[in-house]
């Protein structure tokens, strides 16, 4: 059965289930974002992101910022390949938040703000080509590909190359991170077009 065939019967049949976990099937109709993770990947809770997000030093010229960071907003789900904390994987970190775009403004417009955002507090920060504008499931999307330098407190740094889908659907912004690491032979970008092609806005 096709995803979209899938989710339909989802929604239809459990209403009052906001958040609906099928092996690799997610469906969250409170947020109104649908998608298969990778086979074989995991789900790590959102206190194990807020550990290992503790554990690592992400910005590169304040400590302030860093401690600032550390109680901002937690994505809605992370997506993990190895058991965090245990070895550097691929994952997909998924965000959603209002939607703050005015009237008679793109999301493409937007991307170099985002730019400068992110260049702001990610260490070794660049991104890598051009923003791609397009649709993901019928609503407004731009994704782009970045890199920047993931460094542990103990030392220990490594580059991170994070693939970025930002959508937004009405009132909300869906920002996915699909971040692998190539230079320690981390390849997911096959995974991530799947995921990616399995994205549903519901």
């Amino acid at each position: 059965m096709k995803m979209a065939a899938v989710a339909a019967a989802a929604i239809a049949t459990s209403r009052l289930q906001s958040v609906l976990v099928d092996d690799d099937l997610y469906i969250n109709q409170r947020l109104g974002v649908a998608f298969r993770k990778p086979a074989n990947w995991g789900y790590a809770s959102i206190k194990q992101f807020k550990i290992i997000r503790d554990e690592y030093s992400i910005a590169v010229h304040s400590e302030v910022l860093n401690e600032e960071m550390r109680d901002w907003d937690l994505p809605i789900l992370t997506i993990t390949q190895c058991p965090l904390n245990e070895r550097i994987g691929p994952s997909i970190v998924v965000y959603v938040e209002k939607n703050e775009l005015e009237e008679g403004e793109s999301l493409f417009s937007v991307m170099p703000l985002l730019q400068d955002y992110h260049a702001s507090m990610f260490k070794g920060y660049s991104r890598v080509g051009n923003y791609r504008a397009g649709q993901v499931s019928g609503c407004e999307s731009v994704e782009y590909v970045s890199k920047f330098i993931y460094e542990r407190r103990s030392g220990e740094s490594f580059w991170v190359r994070n693939r970025s889908l930002c959508s937004v659907r009405g009132m909300l912004m869906y920002t996915m991170h699909m971040m692998d690491m190539p230079e320690q032979g981390i390849n997911a970008q096959e995974e991530f077009d799947r995921f990616e092609q399995s994205i549903m806005y519901v």
